[in-house]
């Protein structure tokens, strides 16, 4: 018992001595020091630099990436999501993939079919949900400006029905039905993100949900479950359940904003952490 009071009483010595000598590095002088401004160039000077290296980022935003284009379009459907940005070395190169997923809402949006009519007597479209999950890949690590390109699953694209099969279907709240269609994103964005908390990225790119599919069965050959975007009439006739005669094509433009909340490199090597700590007691001193 006396040996273990005995090595605590030694650890926390140590301890308080080594937070002694700590602050006594980190005083004014010292801050204001040759040497100290010799290592903060160090710590950011152009060789080190890495804004992308393991940042978490918590993004919201609307469009494609966050939620779903469809019809309407941008600004008509949003979400929020995470993401992270792995540093992979390889080498001299340093990979800098990073998995996401989000998840969104399209809500009940003025419907026109309806224009003209009293607000008290439209109805606005069916409101839903939206996800997606992805993995982008970001270039230019040393730049405040970056490159990404991405590859994500989900909802795809999406548009409502056409009134009257709306009301030939009888639907008890009057609204017109979303159709929603699942499949790949494939996407190109512009990113700002350097070592301050701000995250903006800007994307545009390419939607694919399959050709469109008949509602019903019957074994017809352009059958989708992905893309349920026509039906079968009676007499075996193929209809859209879109304005658009041909459904919901295969193939759609996916077009995003998102910005975001963006943490520090989450595994910071020595030089890093005692350029933080320089920079907090600097803000600490008013300095």
């Amino acid at each position: 018992m006396m040996k273990k009071s005995l090595l605590l009483f030694v650890l926390l010595g140590a301890a308080a001595a080594f937070a002694e000598q700590r602050s006594a590095d980190l005083s004014a002088e010292y801050l204001n020091s040759e040497q100290a401004m010799r290592e903060d160039e160090y710590a950011t000077s152009l060789a080190r630099r890495d804004y992308l290296r393991n940042r978490l980022i918590v993004e919201a935003g609307t469009g494609s990436r966050m939620a779903a284009y469809g019809e309407p379009g941008m600004f008509k459907s949003y979400g929020f999501g995470a993401e992270y940005i792995f540093a992979i070395p390889i080498g001299r190169v340093t990979l800098h993939p990073a998995p996401f997923f989000s998840v969104g809402w399209l809500p009940e949006l003025k419907d026109a079919a309806w224009d003209g009519v009293a607000d008290d007597v439209a109805l606005p479209l069916e409101s839903s949900t939206v996800w997606r999950v992805g993995l982008s890949y970001y270039f230019f690590q040393k730049l405040p400006l970056h490159l990404a390109v991405s590859v994500s699953y989900g909802t795809a694209y999406y548009d409502h029905e056409k009134m009257d099969d709306a009301n030939a279907a009888g639907r008890s709240d009057g609204l017109r039905g979303i159709i929603k269609t699942t499949g790949w994103n494939f996407d190109a964005a512009v990113v700002a993100l350097s070592d301050s908390w701000y995250y903006l990225s800007f994307n545009v790119g390419m939607s694919y949900s399959g050709a469109p599919g008949t509602e019903t069965g019957y074994d017809d050959p352009d059958e989708s479950e992905t893309n349920q975007s026509k039906y079968r009439l009676s007499n075996g006739d193929i209809a859209s359940r879109t304005i658009s005669t041909g459904g919901i094509d295969a193939w759609n433009p996916s077009i995003g904003l998102t910005v975001g909340f963006a943490f520090w490199d989450f595994f910071p090597d020595d030089t890093e952490k005692r350029y933080r700590e320089r920079q907090r007691a600097r803000a600490k001193l008013g300095m």
